[in-house]
């Protein structure tokens, strides 16, 4: 499966998930790659607002001026070259109560760093431990919700 179809899928779970749990319309940005068209419109027919914000190239800051209650990090985290400004951004972009999703590979055993197979991926220039990630959350005023060191769902408290 396509990296592209794989990351719409993961969106998709999450959004099915939460019209589970909520019946209202979400405002949800994917923050990181954005999908291409088609994918775009399978999310979309979810009825909810959708929008799409690449840190790496996006020239438009028009979703830096809303708010949401989903953000999604899909394998994302890992390529940011100052991850406390892009936590903190997103912090800020969450509504009280809202939600950041994220889908990445937490590193379990510092000692196996060397022999761990993304550390030959010059793309992934940030690599996370779960004191990393709670020291994160906690400046972004975050709770841990679920964290399986793939996983991991966070609320703004």
């Amino acid at each position: 499966m396509k990296l592209q179809a794989k990351h719409a899928t993961f969106i998709s779970t999450v959004i099915t998930e939460f019209q589970k749990q909520q019946a209202q319309c979400l405002r949800i940005l994917n923050y990181g790659y954005p999908l291409d068209g088609d994918l775009m419109d399978k999310i979309i027919g979810f009825g909810h607002l959708f929008f799409q914000f690449n840190p790496f190239d996006e020239v438009d800051s028009k979703m830096l001026k809303q708010k949401y209650d989903v953000i999604i990090n899909y394998r994302v985290l890992e390529h940011f070259a100052n991850p406390k400004r892009d936590w903190l951004l997103q912090s800020r972009l969450l509504k009280q109560g809202g939600w950041v999703i994220v889908e990445t590979q937490l590193l379990n055993d510092p000692a196996a760093f060397n022999s761990w197979h993304f550390i030959n991926d010059a793309t992934r220039i940030s690599f996370y431990q779960a004191q990393t990630l709670n020291y994160l959350a906690e400046l972004c005023e975050l709770s841990e919700v679920f964290n399986n060191g793939t996983l991991i769902v966070l609320k703004k408290n």
